[in-house]
């Protein structure tokens, strides 16, 4: 029975040119820190991310926060496997392991840097081109009859109680576009369209709790707009001070 060899890197024409780099860098080390510069990237990014998307959507979860946060978790996850696959001994690693792998992880680590706004869809790159174009406008007060018309909308037709309002939908009422409706908001109220729309929801499920003393909070929550019971209990507790459960026994008992 023969016995396979395997052709010293340096042999080849293809390894031949590459095999000083080799020697000089270990690139399991740049495997290993692949993952991490991701993870620096995406957290310094989130802030502003989490900005543009509370200022579009009324829900965070329909706006795209989840999947930065399982791309993180996935990518903690394959760097403690490259941890593992590139010190252990199989005889592919060489090529498998190191070089393929590094040039797939560079090349989408490019296309993300490259990318001008690589977490927003389609929909909401075009918010730069408004933001310019808002920029060179001279800033100027809003007729008062636009507060009147939306808070007579959000009163009547209840917008905020479908889980994807977006701000855009605010143009059926206001003629104005997506950087001038954000504007119109932090004018009038001081804040986003996420904190506004917030605060019409909680202000619903009170409404709700107090009207039916035995509803269950999941079923409050489905009611006001909420996306979950989790996200619903968290707002509430960050703006009555009380979670709802609390604020519903203090209801019944006075």
């Amino acid at each position: 029975m023969s016995t396979m060899a395997y052709a010293d890197p340096g042999h080849t024409p293809l390894f031949g040119a590459i095999y000083p780099v080799w020697l000089a860098v270990d690139l399991r080390i740049l495997l290993i820190l692949y993952p991490v510069f991701i993870c620096l990237v995406l957290v310094s990014r989130i802030p502003a991310y989490k900005e543009r998307c509370e200022e579009n959507f009324s829900s965070l979860e329909n706006g795209g926060m989840r999947w930065i946060w399982i791309y993180m978790i996935t990518l903690m996850i394959s760097g403690l496997s490259y941890f593992y696959l590139c010190f252990s001994n199989h005889p592919t690693r060489l090529f498998t392991q190191q070089w393929l792998v590094l040039f797939l992880l560079t090349y989408n680590t490019i296309q993300i840097i490259a990318r001008r706004s690589p977490w927003l869809d389609t929909d909401l790159q075009e918010i730069a081109d408004d933001e310019e174009q808002a920029a060179t406008d001279e800033l100027s007060p809003f007729p008062p009859e636009y507060r009147a018309s939306f808070e007579a909308w959000m009163t009547a037709e209840k917008p905020y109680l479908n889980k994807d309002f977006r701000v855009v939908d605010m143009m059926q009422v206001l003629p104005l576009n997506r950087t001038y409706l954000s504007r119109f908001l932090k004018t009038e109220y001081g804040c986003n369209f996420y904190q506004l729309v917030t605060t019409y929801r909680i202000k619903e499920a009170q409404t709700i709790i107090r009207d039916n003393p035995e509803i269950k909070m999941w079923e409050v929550a489905e009611l006001s707009g909420f996306t979950s019971a989790i996200v619903f209990n968290r707002a509430f507790k960050r703006e009555i001070g009380l979670t709802p459960t609390e604020w519903q026994q203090t209801c019944n008992n006075t």
